[in-house]
């Protein structure tokens, strides 16, 4: 079976500051690795969505771990899949309104959040432009099956309310502020334990390469962790390599160093 490879997708594989595409030199090395390997996609993204579909088509992984290992995918068939508790996720949407604080999610390719104004500045101020067409959260009251979340507050914030409520994970992003929400317990890592059981296999098996602090976990417990140029200090720090950015040819460089293409 080779190596199981495990690859983040923000900032990992894909470089927004060219758009939300692979570069070509990451298509062409995953496409050589997957000959002999097992390729995953590990991300806070739901790739289900309309927006992950080229890039599943694209990379053709082994097994996609969505959101942060709220959903775990192969061949088309859910391994695992554990949603938000809907009364504490309802009680954190009253802690947002109250706060003024930004906490939204994606219900059927609708976004919707506390505070949108909030939530368009800071897109504004951080990417030039708002990417979520957000609306207000009312409907999110209503959902029971709601995988993922976002707070979109400084990190400070974040801390805060992981200690109101520790029935969350808040998986950080690598800017200053920011984060995805899964129900605790959920994470990448927890996500490949899936996998690997399904494939007899052990972390020692595991090359897993990330940018942020929701994948620390996973670098951690691989055989071999890989943490791109461009990655958080806290990413490199556990990283048993560090390649260089993904805007110079990162994933490449990687398993080139590896001797795995």
């Amino acid at each position: 079976m080779g190596k199981i490879i495990s690859f983040d997708l923000d900032m990992t594989l894909i470089d927004h500051k060219q758009g939300f595409i692979i570069p070509q030199s990451a298509a062409d090395t995953i496409h050589k690795l997957h000959k002999n390997n097992k390729i995953v996609i590990a991300t806070g993204r739901d790739l289900s969505l309309d927006i992950g579909i080229d890039i599943l088509n694209l990379i053709q992984p082994d097994a996609v771990i969505h959101m942060n290992g709220a959903r775990v995918e192969m061949c088309g068939r859910n391994l695992f899949e554990k949603h938000l508790p809907k009364q504490k996720f309802n009680e954190l949407i009253q802690v947002a309104l109250s706060r003024k604080w930004c906490v939204g999610s994606n219900v059927n390719g609708i976004y919707y959040c506390t505070n949108p104004d909030v939530l368009r500045k800071r897109e504004e101020d951080l990417l030039g432009r708002p990417i979520h067409n957000a609306q207000e959260h009312f409907e999110l009251l209503h959902q029971d099956n709601i995988f993922t979340a976002n707070a979109f507050e400084n990190q400070y914030d974040i801390d805060r309310l992981a200690l109101e409520f520790s029935e969350f994970y808040f998986a950080k992003y690598g800017a200053k502020y920011g984060c995805d929400i899964v129900a605790a317990g959920v994470s990448k890592a927890e996500g490949m334990k899936v996998l690997l059981k399904e494939w007899s296999a052990d972390f020692t098996d595991v090359i897993a390469v990330g940018d942020s602090a929701n994948d620390i976990d996973l670098l951690k417990i691989a055989g071999m962790g890989i943490a791109m140029g461009n990655a958080t200090s806290d990413v490199k720090e556990v990283a048993d390599y560090i390649t260089t950015d993904i805007s110079k040819e990162g994933i490449y460089h990687a398993f080139k160093y590896l001797n795995m293409i």
